[in-house]
């Protein structure tokens, strides 16, 4: 039987194989003028934009 734990680490990282992440990407933004982000409807872009410049902002002072 696989504990809780282990069977948890595995959901995640079946998730995380599943995706792109942007944070590469977004990593320009010191130089990139504009973006572009291509994807179906729900499929978390705003999200993940927004979650990154909030966590710039709250972890390096850096503002948005």
């Amino acid at each position: 039987m696989v504990s809780p734990v282990v069977a948890r680490r595995e959901k995640v990282e079946k998730l995380r194989s599943q995706w792109y992440s942007l944070r590469p990407m977004l990593g320009y933004a010191n130089w990139a003028l504009i973006y572009i982000l291509l994807g179906g409807r729900e499929a978390g872009k705003s999200y993940s934009v927004t979650d990154y410049f909030v966590h710039s902002f709250v972890e390096k002072g850096i503002p948005f």
